[in-house]
């Protein structure tokens, strides 16, 4: 298991240097504005930085998750492909119909999946998280979120 989580964050750290050197060939941001490269440098760093203390804490201390094996198949593990695979279909879903529809609709969706009862919040957390990505990312960071080609 330690060698698993040790490869994985490598990879991470690849990816996420990666990202940030391609992040680094966006056009600089007008007037003040951060730009588009700033949000994918921001997370690749945070990502890679994640990624060493993930290493770091896999090589130091040994925990108790390495005397039980794997399972891909767990229950556990099972919601998490379930996630990964509604999360693959948002992306795809989000370049048909744009960000502001496809958005709210995947948040519902995951509330519903893990079971939040609270009606207030199944609707209130995806029209404010929405709102709230809209707003961030189109009026402070000048980024054009994706509008859908059906529409």
């Amino acid at each position: 298991m330690r060698k698993i989580s040790i490869i994985t964050s490598g990879i991470f750290i690849a990816i996420s240097i990666f990202i940030f050197l391609m992040a680094r060939t966006f056009p600089a941001g007008t007037n003040g504005a951060l730009g588009p490269g700033f949000f994918p440098m921001a997370l690749a760093c945070i990502v890679t930085l994640l990624s060493a203390i993930q290493i770091y804490n896999s090589s130091v201390r040994p925990s108790e998750a390495e005397q039980q094996p794997a399972d891909l198949l767990s229950k556990q593990s099972i919601r998490v492909w379930v996630s990964l695979g509604v999360l693959i279909l948002y992306f795809i879903v989000m370049q048909l119909v744009g960000f502001i529809l496809a958005t709210p609709i995947f948040l519902f969706v995951m509330l519903i999946y893990f079971q939040v009862k609270n009606w207030v919040a199944r609707i209130a957390v995806p029209l404010c998280t929405t709102a709230a990505v809209y707003f961030i990312f189109t009026t402070l960071l000048l980024v054009q979120l994706p509008a859908g080609k059906l529409f």
